[in-house]
This record gives structure tokens, sequence and C-alpha cells, in this order.
């Protein structure tokens, strides 16, 4: 009887033993996060530059950016920003400030598409206002796609979409109203 005994808890061992190696599997820790993206990284505290052969420079600060290595395009949160454009035939340069609440740089496209609240200026003299503006580093232009307010000296105008071409200093407004 003792051998019986001695037999059935080995047999119960060797069975517990072998479920634990063979069938079960291991887990994980139930806090253990994921893999991290490694194509994602986030900052605070930011300032880019951009240039280009022709003249064009340009720097951005943000509160807070993520920049998306795969798709190339960074978004930024509550933007300050200055384009200096050397313009056609010899004339000074033109400096252009302007705020947003957000901002997407697509590093591909050189479009920076901003946001929420854009505010923009040259010197005294211009102020552009919408909620949502283009600016196309390349080709240096400015597009408002949607309603925008334009300020220029004493004239207050608004419109439904406008172009803005930096180096020529020449703006395109589509379905303009003098306001003041």
């Amino acid at each position: 009887m003792w051998r019986l005994l001695l037999f059935l808890g080995f047999m119960a061992l060797g069975t517990g033993l072998v479920y634990t190696i063979v069938v079960r599997e291991p887990r994980e820790p139930e806090d253990a996060a994921g893999p991290l993206p490694f194509n994602v990284l986030s900052l605070e505290d930011v300032h880019l530059t951009f240039q280009q052969a022709g003249g064009q420079d340009g720097e951005m600060w943000a509160v807070r950016a993520e920049y998306d290595e795969k798709r190339q395009v960074v978004a930024l949160e509550q933007v300050r920003f200055e384009v200096t454009e050397a313009p056609e035939g010899g004339a000074p340069p033109v400096m252009i400030r302007g705020t947003a609440r957000r901002a997407t740089v697509d590093n591909r496209s050189g479009r920076v598409v901003l946001t929420g609240q854009v505010h923009l200026t040259r010197a005294a003299d211009l102020e552009i206002k919408g909620e949502r503006m283009v600016y196309e580093h390349r080709a240096g232009r400015v597009l408002v796609p949607e309603a925008v307010w334009i300020r220029s000296g004493t004239s207050i105008q608004e419109g439904r979409a406008l172009t803005y071409d930096l180096g020529r200093r020449a703006m395109t407004l589509r379905a303009p109203r003098l306001v003041q």
C-alpha cells in the first residue's frame, strides 16, 4: 500500500510539472505595455527652421509637437511662426509673422496647414485672419480656402477665399466684401 501511495504522488507531481512546462503558456504581467511605436516622437517647447534656395527662410515655435517619421509629418500645437521671403526684382524682404492653435507640417510637399484662429501679419500694413490657412513653402504662397478677414492699411475686407503670393506681393480675394 505504501508503494502505491508513493507511486500516485510521483505521478501527480510529474503530471503537474509536464502541464506547467508544456501545456501552460507563460503570461505577461497585465500592466505591461506593448511595444512602443518607433515612428512617432513627441516633444515640448519646439523650435523648427526651414530654408529653401531662392531666399525663403522660416521659423516656427510650438508648445508641443509630434513627429510621425513614417508619414514625415509634424503636428504642432500653440504655434508662432515667421517667414522671410525675398521678393522678385530686388525689393526688400517681406517678413510674415503669425500664430495658430495647430499646424501640420508635411516635409514631403513643403506645405504647412495652420488651423484654429490663424492670425497672419506683414509689418503694420497687412493683417489676415481665418480659421484655416495653407502655407506652401516651395511656392512662397499663402492660401485661405475658407472665410477670410483682411486689413490692408485702413481698409477692411472679407471674402470666401484668398491666395497671397509673397514673392510678387499680390493677393487674389474671392467674393470680396468691403467692410470699412
